[in-house]
């Protein structure tokens, strides 16, 4: 009797508790993450997103009760830290990672998307390292099954710059982002078209739900750039050539060139005409009290 209810209990199938994903969305402050995550969650919400304070907590739930975890860092590198709360050993085989970039400030767009790699990378290595201690084996991927999703946002500000320079900007992001394994797209919360590729794309990460593989590559164009379509020879080579002994340093040369930091200007400019008039009068002002 009691070997027969073993035998009934062992052919019992327990169903496997419904999936659950990380989604981790960095980046600059005010670079457009909140505006993401509302157009995840909330995708007819015409409120404007309020500022993130720290490592902001969601949650979304699929029709199939999968769970997505949602952690929205602000305070840009000041609070990079935070990080590590979501990326643990727990979360890191079921990873995704959002790098918010703001294509309005192009100047700081190839630094602010190196940075969050470096950043990043480095928490997975240093999770990866500690779940494989003792074994004597190092994972060869240091970014686990960690997938990363480059977003460049405020797309309709950018899309106002000459031809080239989008060019110029889509070549350069193409080439760190295939490097990095990271799918890339352009965005904006006032373009249905785009923020629906966006959105589409994260309920195929989060939820396994069905999503097209986007292939649009022409620099006139907002860039939707799924993993694994583009190629180093799609892209072209850097300016130094195919020969080139560091193509990094020629991306970034390159970009440098289009996208020029630009210089300070004189305080007194910055002042402006008004504050210039009051600096003159109570200088000229004090003098005549000291003479008198």
């Amino acid at each position: 009797m009691i070997s027969d209810i073993w035998s009934i209990a062992e052919s019992v199938e327990v169903p496997l508790p419904p999936p659950q994903r990380t989604l981790l969305i960095v980046g600059e402050r005010k670079a457009g993450k909140s505006s993401i995550v509302q157009n995840f969650l909330l995708q007819n919400s015409e409120e404007a997103p309020k500022a993130t304070v720290a490592l902001e907590y969601k949650f979304a739930r699929s029709t199939s009760d999968s769970v997505a975890h949602i952690y929205e860092l602000g305070g840009g590198r000041l609070l990079s830290n935070l990080i590590n709360f979501p990326i643990t050993e727990e979360t890191l085989g079921n990873l995704i990672v959002i790098i918010a970039l703001d294509l309005s400030i192009p100047y700081k767009v190839l630094d602010s998307l190196l940075y969050w790699i470096q950043v990043s990378k480095a928490r997975i290595e240093e999770v990866q390292e500690k779940g494989t201690k003792g074994t004597g084996k190092k994972e060869k991927n240091g970014q686990g099954t960690a997938k990363i999703m480059v977003i460049g946002c405020k797309y309709d500000i950018f899309a106002n710059q000459e031809s080239e320079s989008r060019k110029w900007m889509g070549r350069v992001l193409r080439f760190f982002c295939l490097k990095n394994k990271a799918s890339l797209f352009y965005y904006s919360s006032n373009e249905a078209r785009l923020s629906g590729a966006v959105r589409q794309t994260l309920s195929h990460y989060l939820f396994d739900e069905n999503a097209r593989v986007y292939d649009q590559k022409d620099h006139s164009q907002a860039l939707q750039i799924s993993e694994g379509v583009d190629s180093f020879e799609l892209i072209g080579p850097p300016p130094g050539g195919k020969k080139a002994e560091n193509p990094e340093y020629e991306w970034k040369k390159a970009f440098a060139k289009t996208f020029p930091k630009p210089e300070k200007r004189n305080y007194i400019i910055h002042l402006g005409v008004n504050a210039l008039k009051k600096i003159l009068f109570y200088k000229y002002y004090f003098k005549l009290q000291i003479i008198y």
